[in-house]
Order: structure tokens, then sequence, then C-alpha cells
């Protein structure tokens, strides 16, 4: 399915009606055209290319430094102005990448903090007395369902390659093929 017949779906189907619906949502739909830009002077009737752009004619002064400049020159322009923005902020999805990187490379400090930065996580774990505490121990340190302790997966036997066998495996804790770094 293209994926402006799936947005179009995803927003007109029976069911996304039904859910605003029922949650009293209403969408405002706006116009990409401005009435107050039309001449107050012309009729629409008389000139309809002068009572739409009229004024705009009649007040837009082409930048210095451009030779043309329209409305996707302006969105590009925005949008330079936003990445800039973004790049430059403290909370910058790069820079806190970088931090992140480089937390991992500072060995010393990792092997500083020890055990403490999972300490409590750690005596969760002890203090489950049965298999049913364990179970809602490990659903607590992690509600969103991803890597807990360990992985399962089925690979290949490299014994026997016409069957597969369950690999048991530490979790989260390993990068992926070295082709995504």
């Amino acid at each position: 399915m293209p994926i402006t017949q799936y947005l179009h779906h995803q927003r007109f189907s029976p069911a996304a009606i039904r859910l605003r619906a029922m949650t009293n949502e209403t969408e405002t739909l706006t116009s990409g055209i401005d009435p107050a830009s039309f001449s107050s002077v012309i009729k629409p009737t008389n000139d309809l290319f002068r009572y739409v752009n009229g004024p705009w004619i009649d007040t837009y002064r082409l930048p210095d430094d451009r030779s043309r400049y329209g409305s996707f020159d302006k969105l590009a322009e925005d949008a330079e102005n936003q990445v800039r923005d973004i790049l430059d902020a403290d909370d910058c999805p790069a820079v806190k990448s970088e931090a992140l990187y480089r937390s991992f490379l500072n060995t010393d400090a990792i092997e500083a903090a020890g055990l403490d930065p999972i300490r409590d996580e750690l005596d969760l774990i002890d203090s489950a007395i049965d298999k049913a505490a364990l179970t809602r121990v490990l659903g607590t340190i992690n509600p969103a369902g991803g890597p807990d302790l360990f992985g399962l997966a089925v690979y290949g036997d490299p014994g026997d390659p016409d069957r597969n066998i369950a690999h048991l495996e530490q979790a989260g804790l390993c990068l992926p093929d070295e082709a995504y770094y």
C-alpha cells in the first residue's frame, strides 16, 4: 500500500472517524490561502489575477542576493535554520550521541562505578523468593518488554544444518554486526 494511501486510510477510515467521534476530537482544517492578502480595491470579476496577486506584486521586494525567491526557497531556508537551531542546542541529539559514545570509552569511570549504577535492579532480583516473584521483578525492571537478563533465539545447529536449536545468550550488552558502526 503506498504511503499516501496508508496515511489517508489512517485518517479517514471508519474506525478512525468513530474514534474521533467517541473522544469528541474535532479536526480543524486550515487553508493555505490567505484571503487577507487579496486586493480590497480590485474586484475579482474585473481582474482575478490582480485581485489575488496585486498586493503581493505591489509590495514584494526580491532579496538583493537572489535571482528568485519563492515559497519553496522560503521552506528550504526555514528548514536549514531549524536544523541549525537543533544542532546548536545544548540538548542536540548529535551532542547527546557523542557524550554517550565518550562515556562508553571512559573505562576508568566505568570500573570506578562498579555495580552501583544497577544496584537497585540487582537488589530487586535478589528479593525475588520464587519464580512468580522473579517474573514480577523482571517485568518491573523492564516494563517495555525489551531485553532482560538473557535472550532466547532459534538458530541453525552448527553440527547439523538441517536442524534448528534454541540459543541462549546475554541480552542487551552487545552491539550489532560491525557493519552498523
